[in-house]
Order: C-alpha cells, then structure tokens, then sequence
C-alpha cells in the first residue's frame, strides 16, 4: 500500500464524482409545474378547504334529514341549493386575501454603523449649499483684499 487513494476498484481515472449519464425531468411539464404549482398552493388549497367544509356541512345535513325520517332524495335536493346560496353570500361578502408572511429580520445590532454612514452621505439642502456658497465667496474677497494689502480700488481725488 503505497497510500494514495485510487478510489473503488470499479473506478477509472481520478476520483471525482461524475454524477449520472443522463440528466432526466425539466421540460415543458416541469416549467409549467414550476408556475401553476404556486398559484395552487396561494389560491387553490383555501378554496378546497372551504368546499370540503361545505361538503362536510352538506352531508351532516342530509344524514340529520335521514335520521327524522325525511326523504333522502328531497332532503339532498332541498340542502345543496342551501349550499349553493351560502357559497355565493361567502363569495360575495367576504373576499378572502392570503396574507405575506413577514420575513424576520437578521439583524443583530441597533445598526449605529449604518447611521452615521446614512448621516455623512446626506447632502445638505439647497438654502444650505447656497448660504456655503456664500460663505466661501466672502472668504475669497476677504483673501484678495488682504493679499493686495487692503488697498482701495477707487481712486483719491485732490483738490487744490
């Protein structure tokens, strides 16, 4: 045993996973899957919960009706237009929306980094830039006039 690994015996080559021959699945069928699945799952299972207590409440009638000794051909007759109407008044009145779950946060910190990042970047108003506008244009004058030894630019005149 030299002890380097060669893998099995029943492989060739290098030892690296090679997976299988043929990828299967995907197509037509798995994109359409892809889209209508979701879309079942937001609309349709509600749907099918409220017909299935429907359905429930349908036959829990008509086997009360069975038990006093009505007939069973009526009494289902009589319930399912009874069912009908009260599905069309659910419809009508309440307009079931599925509600977003909130995505929990991750954050651990009070963010004061982030903060001080946000308060540095803001740029000021424009009365803001415009009065430090002002500013360095007052600091300017003030420089000129003291470089050129506060000499006035208006002439003296003499009389005589």
């Amino acid at each position: 045993m030299s002890g380097i690994y060669s893998g099995p015996s029943y492989q060739s080559g290098y030892p690296v996973f090679a997976g299988g021959r043929r990828q299967v699945g995907g197509g037509i069928f798995g994109a359409l899957r892809r889209m209508v699945l979701p879309t079942l799952k937001k609309y349709g299972v509600p749907f099918m919960k409220r017909v299935g207590n429907r359905a429930l409440d349908f036959g829990a009638n008509v086997a009360a009706d069975a038990l006093q000794g009505e007939n069973i051909g009526e009494s289902m007759k009589l319930r399912a237009q009874q069912s009908a109407i009260d599905a069309l008044d659910d419809l009508t009145k309440t307009r079931r929306t599925v509600r977003k779950k909130r995505r929990k946060s991750r954050q651990v910190g009070s963010g004061r980094v982030t903060k001080q990042r946000r308060r540095r970047s803001k740029k000021p108003t424009r009365a803001a830039r415009s009065k430090s506008r002002r500013r360095v244009k007052a600091r300017k004058r003030k420089r000129n006039s003291t470089a050129t030894g506060n000499k006035s630019k208006r002439r003296k005149t003499t009389y005589l």
